[in-house]
Protein backbone atom coordinates (compact mmCIF):
# COMPACT_ATOMS: atom_id res chain seq x y z
CA UNK A 1 0.00 0.00 0.00
CA UNK A 2 1.77 3.22 -1.17
CA UNK A 3 2.29 5.44 1.59
CA UNK A 4 0.37 8.90 2.14
CA UNK A 5 3.01 11.25 0.11
CA UNK A 6 2.83 8.75 -3.23
CA UNK A 7 -0.65 8.92 -2.72
CA UNK A 8 -1.14 12.54 -2.86
CA UNK A 9 1.59 12.87 -5.68
CA UNK A 10 -0.43 9.97 -7.63
CA UNK A 11 -3.69 11.93 -7.71
CA UNK A 12 -2.23 15.40 -8.76
CA UNK A 13 -1.76 13.76 -11.74
CA UNK A 14 -5.53 13.93 -12.21
CA UNK A 15 -5.37 18.12 -12.67
CA UNK A 16 -4.97 18.06 -16.14
CA UNK A 17 -7.44 15.46 -17.37
CA UNK A 18 -11.32 15.49 -18.60
CA UNK A 19 -13.90 14.83 -16.21
CA UNK A 20 -14.88 11.12 -18.14
CA UNK A 21 -11.05 10.38 -17.82
CA UNK A 22 -10.47 11.05 -14.15
CA UNK A 23 -13.92 9.05 -13.57
CA UNK A 24 -12.20 5.86 -15.07
CA UNK A 25 -8.51 6.21 -13.45
CA UNK A 26 -10.43 7.02 -10.27
CA UNK A 27 -12.49 4.02 -10.44
CA UNK A 28 -9.22 2.14 -11.46
CA UNK A 29 -7.06 3.65 -8.49
CA UNK A 30 -9.80 3.22 -5.85
CA UNK A 31 -11.41 -0.66 -6.52
CA UNK A 32 -8.39 -1.78 -5.16
CA UNK A 33 -9.33 -0.96 -2.17
CA UNK A 34 -13.13 -1.72 -2.34
CA UNK A 35 -12.38 -5.47 -0.45
CA UNK A 36 -11.05 -3.66 2.95
CA UNK A 37 -13.37 -2.87 5.57
CA UNK A 38 -14.56 -0.20 7.88
CA UNK A 39 -12.72 -1.21 11.48
CA UNK A 40 -12.49 1.40 14.09
CA UNK A 41 -13.33 0.91 17.89
CA UNK A 42 -16.31 3.12 17.51
CA UNK A 43 -17.18 2.15 13.79
CA UNK A 44 -19.80 -0.46 13.68
CA UNK A 45 -20.66 -2.00 10.48
CA UNK A 46 -23.84 -0.26 8.75
CA UNK A 47 -27.15 -2.38 8.80
CA UNK A 48 -29.67 -1.56 6.51
CA UNK A 49 -33.19 -1.51 7.95
CA UNK A 50 -36.81 -0.58 6.53
CA UNK A 51 -37.78 0.88 10.20
CA UNK A 52 -35.26 3.48 9.67
CA UNK A 53 -35.72 6.83 10.63
CA UNK A 54 -36.66 9.76 8.57
CA UNK A 55 -33.66 12.05 9.31
CA UNK A 56 -32.40 15.50 7.24
CA UNK A 57 -30.18 15.09 4.25
CA UNK A 58 -26.89 13.90 5.30
CA UNK A 59 -27.47 12.24 7.77
CA UNK A 60 -28.16 8.21 8.23
CA UNK A 61 -30.46 6.43 11.06
CA UNK A 62 -28.71 2.98 11.93
CA UNK A 63 -29.50 -0.61 13.29
CA UNK A 64 -27.03 -1.91 15.36
CA UNK A 65 -28.88 -4.36 17.40
CA UNK A 66 -32.38 -6.11 17.22
CA UNK A 67 -34.41 -7.99 19.31
CA UNK A 68 -34.30 -6.72 22.29
CA UNK A 69 -36.79 -7.13 25.59
CA UNK A 70 -38.04 -3.64 26.30
CA UNK A 71 -34.58 -1.82 26.90
CA UNK A 72 -34.67 0.96 29.32
CA UNK A 73 -31.08 2.74 29.44
CA UNK A 74 -27.63 1.98 28.25
CA UNK A 75 -24.02 3.58 29.20
CA UNK A 76 -20.40 3.51 27.23
CA UNK A 77 -17.19 2.08 28.44
CA UNK A 78 -14.41 3.74 27.86
CA UNK A 79 -12.85 1.13 25.28
CA UNK A 80 -16.58 1.13 23.51
CA UNK A 81 -18.54 -1.80 24.63
CA UNK A 82 -21.57 -0.88 25.83
CA UNK A 83 -24.14 -2.04 28.74
CA UNK A 84 -28.07 -1.65 28.26
CA UNK A 85 -30.74 -2.61 30.52
CA UNK A 86 -33.56 -4.40 30.01
CA UNK A 87 -36.89 -2.91 32.02
CA UNK A 88 -38.97 -6.05 32.94
CA UNK A 89 -36.27 -8.66 32.23
CA UNK A 90 -34.29 -7.46 35.19
CA UNK A 91 -30.96 -8.18 33.31
CA UNK A 92 -27.79 -5.75 31.89
CA UNK A 93 -26.85 -7.27 28.95
CA UNK A 94 -23.47 -5.87 26.83
CA UNK A 95 -22.58 -5.24 23.03
CA UNK A 96 -19.38 -6.26 21.66
CA UNK A 97 -18.33 -4.88 18.17
CA UNK A 98 -21.75 -3.71 17.16
CA UNK A 99 -23.38 -7.50 18.75
CA UNK A 100 -24.92 -9.07 22.03
CA UNK A 101 -22.04 -10.12 23.93
CA UNK A 102 -21.82 -14.15 24.19
CA UNK A 103 -21.72 -13.31 27.89
CA UNK A 104 -25.63 -13.24 27.82
CA UNK A 105 -26.62 -11.37 30.69
CA UNK A 106 -23.57 -9.98 32.52
CA UNK A 107 -25.50 -9.73 35.24
CA UNK A 108 -29.53 -10.26 36.36
CA UNK A 109 -30.48 -8.28 39.84
CA UNK A 110 -33.22 -10.78 41.02
CA UNK A 111 -35.11 -8.01 43.05
CA UNK A 112 -36.16 -5.68 40.61
CA UNK A 113 -40.06 -4.84 40.60
CA UNK A 114 -41.73 -5.36 37.80
CA UNK A 115 -45.59 -4.83 38.64
CA UNK A 116 -46.23 -1.74 37.63
CA UNK A 117 -45.99 -0.32 34.08
CA UNK A 118 -43.31 2.45 34.51
CA UNK A 119 -41.57 0.49 37.31
CA UNK A 120 -38.30 -2.26 36.43
CA UNK A 121 -34.85 -1.74 35.74
CA UNK A 122 -34.52 1.97 34.71
CA UNK A 123 -31.11 3.77 35.16
CA UNK A 124 -27.10 2.52 34.35
CA UNK A 125 -24.06 4.81 34.43
CA UNK A 126 -20.39 3.82 34.78
CA UNK A 127 -18.05 4.92 36.99
CA UNK A 128 -15.73 8.02 35.35
CA UNK A 129 -12.67 6.51 37.35
CA UNK A 130 -13.14 3.31 34.74
CA UNK A 131 -11.18 1.04 35.22
CA UNK A 132 -9.90 2.04 38.00
CA UNK A 133 -13.13 1.97 39.76
CA UNK A 134 -14.81 -0.85 38.08
CA UNK A 135 -18.25 0.28 39.36
CA UNK A 136 -21.10 -0.07 37.32
CA UNK A 137 -24.26 2.26 39.10
CA UNK A 138 -28.15 1.09 38.41
CA UNK A 139 -31.00 2.76 39.53
CA UNK A 140 -34.49 0.17 40.49
CA UNK A 141 -37.74 -0.27 41.66
CA UNK A 142 -37.03 -2.84 44.28
CA UNK A 143 -39.18 -5.70 45.80
CA UNK A 144 -40.06 -6.55 48.30
CA UNK A 145 -40.85 -3.51 49.46
CA UNK A 146 -42.40 -0.04 48.30
CA UNK A 147 -38.96 1.58 47.38
CA UNK A 148 -36.61 2.61 45.01
CA UNK A 149 -32.29 1.67 44.99
CA UNK A 150 -29.90 3.21 43.88
CA UNK A 151 -26.61 0.42 44.04
CA UNK A 152 -23.69 -0.36 42.27
CA UNK A 153 -21.85 -3.68 41.08
CA UNK A 154 -17.77 -4.28 40.92
CA UNK A 155 -17.16 -5.49 37.61
CA UNK A 156 -14.58 -8.57 36.95
CA UNK A 157 -12.95 -9.69 33.89
CA UNK A 158 -11.47 -7.65 31.00
CA UNK A 159 -11.72 -4.33 32.40
CA UNK A 160 -10.25 -2.58 28.94
CA UNK A 161 -10.58 -4.29 26.16
CA UNK A 162 -12.64 -3.65 23.46
CA UNK A 163 -13.22 -6.91 22.05
CA UNK A 164 -13.82 -9.25 25.06
CA UNK A 165 -16.85 -10.89 26.07
CA UNK A 166 -15.49 -11.55 29.56
CA UNK A 167 -17.14 -9.26 31.90
CA UNK A 168 -19.16 -9.79 34.85
CA UNK A 169 -21.09 -7.82 37.92
CA UNK A 170 -20.28 -9.14 41.07
CA UNK A 171 -20.42 -8.02 44.55
CA UNK A 172 -23.40 -5.38 45.50
CA UNK A 173 -23.54 -2.17 47.07
CA UNK A 174 -26.67 -0.35 47.69
CA UNK A 175 -26.41 3.39 48.03
CA UNK A 176 -29.57 5.11 49.20
CA UNK A 177 -32.56 2.56 49.91
CA UNK A 178 -35.45 4.83 50.72
CA UNK A 179 -36.69 6.63 47.73
CA UNK A 180 -40.50 6.23 47.81
CA UNK A 181 -42.43 4.27 45.04
CA UNK A 182 -45.29 3.87 46.38
CA UNK A 183 -46.94 4.44 42.84
CA UNK A 184 -46.63 2.32 40.33
CA UNK A 185 -45.75 5.40 37.62
CA UNK A 186 -43.67 8.33 37.94
CA UNK A 187 -40.14 6.54 39.03
CA UNK A 188 -37.67 8.88 37.26
CA UNK A 189 -34.58 6.93 36.60
CA UNK A 190 -32.11 8.57 34.53
CA UNK A 191 -28.19 7.86 36.43
CA UNK A 192 -25.57 10.24 34.63
CA UNK A 193 -22.54 11.62 35.86
CA UNK A 194 -21.39 14.71 35.35
CA UNK A 195 -18.30 16.70 34.29
CA UNK A 196 -17.17 17.32 38.09
CA UNK A 197 -17.34 13.54 38.93
CA UNK A 198 -20.82 13.66 40.87
CA UNK A 199 -23.67 11.45 39.88
CA UNK A 200 -26.88 12.68 39.08
CA UNK A 201 -30.36 10.31 39.61
CA UNK A 202 -33.35 11.38 38.67
CA UNK A 203 -36.39 10.80 40.80
CA UNK A 204 -40.28 10.89 40.03
CA UNK A 205 -43.15 12.73 42.26
CA UNK A 206 -44.52 8.47 42.47
CA UNK A 207 -47.70 10.56 41.48
CA UNK A 208 -47.49 12.43 44.75
CA UNK A 209 -47.51 16.08 43.34
CA UNK A 210 -47.78 18.31 46.08
CA UNK A 211 -44.17 16.59 47.77
CA UNK A 212 -42.06 17.27 44.45
CA UNK A 213 -42.72 20.85 46.26
CA UNK A 214 -40.48 19.67 49.28
CA UNK A 215 -36.97 19.75 47.94
CA UNK A 216 -36.59 16.90 51.16
CA UNK A 217 -39.39 14.66 49.81
CA UNK A 218 -37.09 12.74 47.62
CA UNK A 219 -40.33 12.99 45.31
CA UNK A 220 -39.62 15.39 41.60
CA UNK A 221 -36.37 15.61 42.19
CA UNK A 222 -32.73 15.45 40.99
CA UNK A 223 -30.15 14.24 43.13
CA UNK A 224 -26.22 14.98 43.44
CA UNK A 225 -23.88 12.65 44.88
CA UNK A 226 -20.81 12.32 45.84
CA UNK A 227 -19.23 8.46 45.23
CA UNK A 228 -16.02 9.39 46.28
CA UNK A 229 -16.18 7.20 49.51
CA UNK A 230 -18.12 4.07 47.89
CA UNK A 231 -18.18 1.33 48.01
CA UNK A 232 -18.52 1.01 51.84
CA UNK A 233 -17.91 -1.17 54.17
CA UNK A 234 -20.51 -4.11 54.33
CA UNK A 235 -23.74 -4.38 51.69
CA UNK A 236 -24.91 -0.73 52.47
CA UNK A 237 -26.86 2.02 52.53
CA UNK A 238 -24.45 4.39 53.14
CA UNK A 239 -24.68 7.36 55.54
CA UNK A 240 -26.47 10.58 53.17
CA UNK A 241 -23.73 12.52 54.60
CA UNK A 242 -20.95 10.76 53.72
CA UNK A 243 -22.57 11.37 50.01
CA UNK A 244 -22.91 14.73 50.10
CA UNK A 245 -21.29 16.86 48.21
CA UNK A 246 -20.55 20.03 50.22
CA UNK A 247 -21.07 22.40 47.44
CA UNK A 248 -25.32 20.96 46.90
CA UNK A 249 -27.31 23.81 47.17
CA UNK A 250 -30.21 22.85 49.51
CA UNK A 251 -30.11 23.00 53.40
CA UNK A 252 -32.01 21.45 55.86
CA UNK A 253 -32.65 17.62 56.18
CA UNK A 254 -30.18 14.82 54.77
CA UNK A 255 -32.50 14.50 51.99
CA UNK A 256 -32.49 17.83 51.14
CA UNK A 257 -28.92 18.47 50.87
CA UNK A 258 -28.71 15.51 48.57
CA UNK A 259 -31.56 17.64 46.07
CA UNK A 260 -29.50 19.22 43.11
CA UNK A 261 -33.42 20.62 41.72
CA UNK A 262 -36.65 19.81 42.58
CA UNK A 263 -40.33 21.14 41.53
CA UNK A 264 -40.72 17.79 38.69
CA UNK A 265 -43.18 15.36 37.91
CA UNK A 266 -41.43 12.62 36.20
CA UNK A 267 -37.84 13.31 34.85
CA UNK A 268 -37.47 9.88 33.36
CA UNK A 269 -34.85 11.35 31.15
CA UNK A 270 -32.21 14.38 31.43
CA UNK A 271 -28.64 14.86 29.52
CA UNK A 272 -25.96 16.74 30.96
CA UNK A 273 -23.57 19.01 29.14
CA UNK A 274 -20.23 17.68 29.25
CA UNK A 275 -18.77 20.88 28.70
CA UNK A 276 -21.21 23.23 31.04
CA UNK A 277 -22.31 20.59 33.59
CA UNK A 278 -26.01 21.94 33.28
CA UNK A 279 -28.50 19.41 32.71
CA UNK A 280 -31.52 19.25 30.06
CA UNK A 281 -34.09 17.84 31.60
CA UNK A 282 -37.40 16.38 29.52
CA UNK A 283 -40.03 16.34 32.42
CA UNK A 284 -43.17 14.00 31.66
CA UNK A 285 -46.69 16.33 31.92
CA UNK A 286 -50.14 15.43 33.19
CA UNK A 287 -52.51 16.90 30.65
CA UNK A 288 -51.56 20.15 29.15
CA UNK A 289 -47.63 20.35 28.18
CA UNK A 290 -44.52 18.20 27.62
CA UNK A 291 -41.73 20.67 28.77
CA UNK A 292 -38.07 20.66 28.99
CA UNK A 293 -36.02 22.36 31.74
CA UNK A 294 -31.99 23.48 31.64
CA UNK A 295 -30.93 23.21 35.10
CA UNK A 296 -27.64 24.68 36.93
CA UNK A 297 -28.60 23.45 40.31
CA UNK A 298 -30.71 25.15 43.30
CA UNK A 299 -34.10 25.72 40.94
CA UNK A 300 -37.35 25.14 41.60
CA UNK A 301 -39.79 24.45 38.28
CA UNK A 302 -42.77 24.52 39.72
CA UNK A 303 -44.94 21.30 39.39
CA UNK A 304 -47.57 20.98 40.32
CA UNK A 305 -48.16 24.45 40.18
CA UNK A 306 -47.05 24.95 36.56
CA UNK A 307 -46.99 22.84 33.54
CA UNK A 308 -45.32 24.10 30.74
CA UNK A 309 -46.57 28.02 30.40
CA UNK A 310 -49.52 26.78 32.78
CA UNK A 311 -50.42 28.14 36.43
CA UNK A 312 -52.16 25.72 37.83
CA UNK A 313 -54.59 25.81 41.05
CA UNK A 314 -54.13 22.24 42.71
CA UNK A 315 -56.65 20.90 45.00
CA UNK A 316 -54.64 20.28 48.42
CA UNK A 317 -51.61 21.77 47.69
CA UNK A 318 -50.91 25.65 48.52
CA UNK A 319 -48.98 28.02 46.09
CA UNK A 320 -46.49 30.08 48.06
CA UNK A 321 -48.02 33.83 48.11
CA UNK A 322 -51.38 32.41 46.62
CA UNK A 323 -52.02 30.48 42.88
CA UNK A 324 -49.85 32.60 40.46
CA UNK A 325 -47.68 33.77 42.74
CA UNK A 326 -44.90 31.58 43.51
CA UNK A 327 -41.07 31.88 42.10
CA UNK A 328 -40.64 29.19 39.74
CA UNK A 329 -37.98 28.58 36.72
CA UNK A 330 -39.89 28.62 33.40
CA UNK A 331 -39.04 25.41 30.51
CA UNK A 332 -36.87 26.08 28.18
CA UNK A 333 -39.75 24.21 25.53
CA UNK A 334 -42.83 23.21 25.62
CA UNK A 335 -45.43 21.80 23.69
CA UNK A 336 -49.14 21.29 24.12
CA UNK A 337 -50.08 17.23 23.98
CA UNK A 338 -53.76 18.16 24.73
CA UNK A 339 -55.44 15.62 22.71
CA UNK A 340 -52.97 13.02 22.04
CA UNK A 341 -51.13 10.73 24.39
CA UNK A 342 -47.65 12.28 25.02
CA UNK A 343 -44.54 11.64 26.99
CA UNK A 344 -41.08 13.99 26.43
CA UNK A 345 -37.74 12.07 26.71
CA UNK A 346 -34.56 14.05 26.34
CA UNK A 347 -31.91 13.13 23.24
CA UNK A 348 -29.45 15.67 24.62
CA UNK A 349 -27.72 18.88 24.05
CA UNK A 350 -25.61 18.34 21.46
CA UNK A 351 -21.22 18.07 21.74
CA UNK A 352 -19.03 16.86 18.68
CA UNK A 353 -16.61 14.79 20.19
CA UNK A 354 -13.36 17.52 19.75
CA UNK A 355 -9.76 15.95 17.90
CA UNK A 356 -11.27 13.40 15.55
CA UNK A 357 -14.24 13.46 14.08
CA UNK A 358 -15.80 10.13 13.16
CA UNK A 359 -19.49 11.13 12.81
CA UNK A 360 -20.09 14.21 14.33
CA UNK A 361 -23.29 16.54 13.29
CA UNK A 362 -21.79 19.43 11.30
CA UNK A 363 -20.47 22.95 13.33
CA UNK A 364 -23.76 24.71 13.60
CA UNK A 365 -25.62 22.08 15.83
CA UNK A 366 -22.87 22.40 18.83
CA UNK A 367 -25.00 22.91 22.18
CA UNK A 368 -28.57 22.17 20.35
CA UNK A 369 -30.94 20.63 22.63
CA UNK A 370 -32.99 17.48 21.40
CA UNK A 371 -36.06 15.73 22.78
CA UNK A 372 -38.48 13.00 21.27
CA UNK A 373 -42.01 12.36 22.01
CA UNK A 374 -42.12 8.42 22.96
CA UNK A 375 -45.53 8.52 21.78
CA UNK A 376 -45.88 10.49 18.54
CA UNK A 377 -42.07 9.51 17.46
CA UNK A 378 -40.97 12.92 16.40
CA UNK A 379 -37.68 14.72 17.39
CA UNK A 380 -37.36 18.07 17.77
CA UNK A 381 -34.37 20.64 17.96
CA UNK A 382 -34.12 23.74 19.50
CA UNK A 383 -30.65 26.14 19.81
CA UNK A 384 -29.69 29.20 21.98
CA UNK A 385 -29.94 32.73 21.02
CA UNK A 386 -28.93 35.18 23.46
CA UNK A 387 -30.51 34.60 26.95
CA UNK A 388 -33.28 32.48 24.83
CA UNK A 389 -34.00 29.16 23.12
CA UNK A 390 -35.27 29.07 19.45
CA UNK A 391 -36.22 26.48 16.76
CA UNK A 392 -33.70 27.25 14.40
CA UNK A 393 -35.04 27.30 10.62
CA UNK A 394 -35.75 23.50 8.79
CA UNK A 395 -32.74 22.01 7.16
CA UNK A 396 -33.11 19.97 3.90
CA UNK A 397 -34.56 16.50 4.86
CA UNK A 398 -36.63 17.93 7.63
CA UNK A 399 -39.92 15.69 7.64
CA UNK A 400 -41.71 19.70 8.08
CA UNK A 401 -41.02 22.38 10.02
CA UNK A 402 -41.79 21.84 13.33
CA UNK A 403 -39.68 18.12 13.59
CA UNK A 404 -36.14 17.48 12.97
CA UNK A 405 -36.71 13.71 12.61
CA UNK A 406 -39.17 11.41 12.84
CA UNK A 407 -39.72 7.42 13.72
CA UNK A 408 -38.64 7.76 17.23
CA UNK A 409 -41.86 5.84 18.91
CA UNK A 410 -40.96 4.24 22.14
CA UNK A 411 -37.31 5.79 22.63
CA UNK A 412 -36.15 5.48 25.98
CA UNK A 413 -32.62 6.73 25.94
CA UNK A 414 -30.63 8.78 24.01
CA UNK A 415 -26.89 9.88 24.12
CA UNK A 416 -23.91 10.86 21.77
CA UNK A 417 -21.24 8.08 21.62
CA UNK A 418 -17.62 8.15 21.44
CA UNK A 419 -17.93 8.91 17.86
CA UNK A 420 -19.96 11.67 17.64
CA UNK A 421 -22.99 9.81 16.58
CA UNK A 422 -26.50 9.77 18.73
CA UNK A 423 -26.99 6.60 19.79
CA UNK A 424 -30.40 5.52 20.82
CA UNK A 425 -32.46 2.68 22.28
CA UNK A 426 -36.06 1.60 20.89
CA UNK A 427 -38.18 -0.54 23.74
CA UNK A 428 -40.38 -1.99 21.24
CA UNK A 429 -41.28 -1.29 17.29
CA UNK A 430 -44.92 -1.38 16.73
CA UNK A 431 -44.64 -2.42 20.47
CA UNK A 432 -44.41 -6.30 19.95
CA UNK A 433 -42.65 -8.20 22.34
CA UNK A 434 -38.81 -8.75 21.94
CA UNK A 435 -38.46 -6.04 19.37
CA UNK A 436 -36.54 -3.48 20.60
CA UNK A 437 -33.55 -1.52 19.21
CA UNK A 438 -30.14 -0.10 19.62
CA UNK A 439 -29.77 2.68 17.30
CA UNK A 440 -27.36 5.80 15.84
CA UNK A 441 -28.00 8.70 14.21
CA UNK A 442 -24.50 9.34 11.90
CA UNK A 443 -23.82 12.43 9.98
CA UNK A 444 -22.01 11.12 6.99
CA UNK A 445 -19.18 14.06 6.11
CA UNK A 446 -18.32 12.16 2.77
CA UNK A 447 -21.19 11.08 1.82
CA UNK A 448 -21.22 13.59 -0.98
CA UNK A 449 -23.29 12.23 -3.75
CA UNK A 450 -25.99 11.83 -0.80
CA UNK A 451 -26.99 8.24 -1.27
CA UNK A 452 -27.06 7.04 2.33
CA UNK A 453 -23.68 5.60 2.51
CA UNK A 454 -19.96 6.11 2.41
CA UNK A 455 -17.90 3.62 -0.69
CA UNK A 456 -15.99 4.51 -3.60
CA UNK A 457 -18.71 6.69 -5.85
CA UNK A 458 -18.25 8.97 -2.60
CA UNK A 459 -14.32 8.99 -3.75
CA UNK A 460 -15.12 9.02 -7.17
CA UNK A 461 -17.37 12.31 -7.44
CA UNK A 462 -14.13 14.19 -4.56
CA UNK A 463 -12.22 13.72 -7.41
CA UNK A 464 -14.16 15.26 -9.65
CA UNK A 465 -14.87 17.98 -7.47
CA UNK A 466 -11.18 18.36 -6.45
CA UNK A 467 -9.68 17.91 -9.57
CA UNK A 468 -12.17 19.04 -12.20
CA UNK A 469 -14.47 21.72 -10.07
CA UNK A 470 -17.33 19.36 -10.43
CA UNK A 471 -19.53 20.16 -7.35
CA UNK A 472 -21.10 17.55 -5.90
CA UNK A 473 -25.23 17.11 -4.58
CA UNK A 474 -23.75 17.85 -1.52
CA UNK A 475 -22.39 21.06 -2.82
CA UNK A 476 -18.95 22.27 -3.58
CA UNK A 477 -17.86 22.98 0.67
CA UNK A 478 -18.68 19.18 1.25
CA UNK A 479 -15.59 18.69 -0.60
CA UNK A 480 -13.13 20.25 2.09
CA UNK A 481 -12.83 17.30 4.35
CA UNK A 482 -9.80 19.03 6.33
CA UNK A 483 -11.39 22.70 6.67
CA UNK A 484 -8.45 24.09 5.14
CA UNK A 485 -10.81 26.84 3.15
CA UNK A 486 -10.47 25.11 -0.26
CA UNK A 487 -11.07 21.33 -1.70
CA UNK A 488 -7.49 19.53 -2.40
CA UNK A 489 -5.99 16.42 -3.04
CA UNK A 490 -5.53 16.00 0.58
CA UNK A 491 -8.94 15.60 1.28
CA UNK A 492 -9.13 13.00 -1.45
CA UNK A 493 -6.78 10.77 0.86
CA UNK A 494 -9.42 11.62 4.27
CA UNK A 495 -12.10 10.35 2.19
CA UNK A 496 -10.27 6.68 1.10
CA UNK A 497 -8.57 6.64 4.99
CA UNK A 498 -12.10 7.06 6.43
CA UNK A 499 -14.02 4.79 3.96
CA UNK A 500 -11.32 1.45 3.92
CA UNK A 501 -9.50 1.87 6.86
CA UNK A 502 -11.86 3.37 9.30
CA UNK A 503 -9.71 6.56 9.97
CA UNK A 504 -11.64 9.39 11.57
CA UNK A 505 -11.45 13.26 9.98
CA UNK A 506 -9.44 15.98 11.80
CA UNK A 507 -12.48 18.39 12.17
Amino acid sequence: MPATGERIFFLTDFLSLPYNIVVKKALVFFGGFAASLLAAVFVFPFQNSALAATVPTGFVDELIVGGLSQPAAFAFLPDGRILFTEQKTRRIRMIVNGAISTTDPITTIADVQTAGNEQGLLGIAIDPDWPTRPYVYVYFDRTPGSTIYLSMFTASGDLNDPASHNLSLGSRYDIITDIPDAAGNHNGGTLRFGPDGRLYPSLGEDADFCRAQDSGSFKGVILRISVDSLPGAGSGPASKSSITPADNPFPGSDNARLAWAYGLRNPFRFNIDPQTGNLYIADVGQSNYEEADECRGGENFGWPFREGPDTQVVGGCTEPGGSGNGSFIPPIAYYDRSGFTASIISAGLYRPIPATNFYNFPAEYDGDYFFIDYYQGFMRRIKKSGSTWITPPPVPGQPNAADWAAGFVSGSDFQVGPDGALYYLLQFVNFAPTSGQFRRIAFLKGDLNLDGKMSGADIVTLVACVFSSIPPPAGAAACDLDCSGAPSAADVVLLVNFTFSGSPFPC
